[in-house]
């Protein structure tokens, strides 16, 4: 069953959402699964540093090259984005909940470690694919999580949750970027 809800996640990613949300996984399941989703996104960004140190930038390099504060961080975001997509989908009148927007961001975590470990096995046997496949999951995740927000709150429009998303990650990395500015951080690569 995990490997056909794999697939459909891949290619069929609202079809997916559907078949995630009826299996009403419980709380304490889906704290779990976002731990282990976290722990193993760590291991595999040191991983990806060990065996191109300087394709990272040095915000990342310190995330992930402190296994604690970077587990801590990505546990955060994990939450964050989870509090978005149901603040944000019940402001445009959907319905979804905090227990399945979890359900959503966990699994699409867990794809996404796979894709993870995809491209670190490219980067050891073709590198150029390994960039190529990181493009391609750029834009795959942004249009699964659209996906997985228009089933989990019962939008039709799986277009308009797409643009949506966009706004909402747009609004978000400006008013982080702000935020870093007020507390003295300069932007990536001004020193």
């Amino acid at each position: 069953m995990w490997s056909e809800l794999f697939v459909d996640s891949l290619v069929r990613p609202r079809l997916a959402a559907r078949r995630l949300l009826a299996l009403e996984l419980p709380g304490p399941v889906l704290l779990e699964a976002a731990l282990l989703v976290t722990c193993l996104g760590m291991i595999l960004g040191f991983v990806t540093i060990q065996l191109n140190p300087g394709a990272l930038d040095a915000m990342t390099s310190l995330v992930l090259g402190n296994p604690l504060l970077g587990a801590g961080v990505q546990l955060g975001l994990l939450f964050f984005v989870t509090f978005l997509i149901v603040r944000v989908g019940r402001f445009f009148g959907g319905v979804g909940s905090s227990r399945d927007a979890l359900a959503v961001v966990v699994w699409l975590d867990a794809v996404m470690v796979c894709v993870q470990a995809a491209q670190v096995l490219a980067l050891v046997l073709l590198p150029p694919l390994a960039t190529l496949l990181a493009l391609v999951a750029m834009f795959w995740v942004i249009w699964a999580l659209a996906s997985f927000v228009a089933e989990l709150h019962g939008f039709p429009n799986t277009v308009l949750v797409f643009g949506g998303v966009v706004l909402t990650m747009t609004v978000v990395f400006f008013g982080m970027a702000l935020v870093l500015a007020l507390l003295g951080a300069p932007p990536q690569g001004i020193e």
